[in-house]
């Protein structure tokens, strides 16, 4: 079994609305990363709490 997360590192209006799409197509958890700023992968808290927002519809976090 292969398991895939989604990552986010930004959130705009058409990635919030794919989140429903990747969970229905086999993506069912998200990854958010509090760190790694220098690396380019550290979401910040305005898109934690919209990835949150849009997650909690559909029950899928990570």
């Amino acid at each position: 079994m292969i398991l895939v997360h989604g990552k986010f590192v930004e959130a705009n209006e058409q990635l919030l609305d794919e989140i429903p799409l990747l969970a229905a197509k086999g993506c069912p958890t998200f990854k958010l990363f509090m760190t790694y700023r220098k690396e380019g992968v550290m979401a910040d808290d305005m898109t934690l709490m919209q990835v949150f927002k849009r997650a909690k519809k559909i029950t899928v976090c990570h």
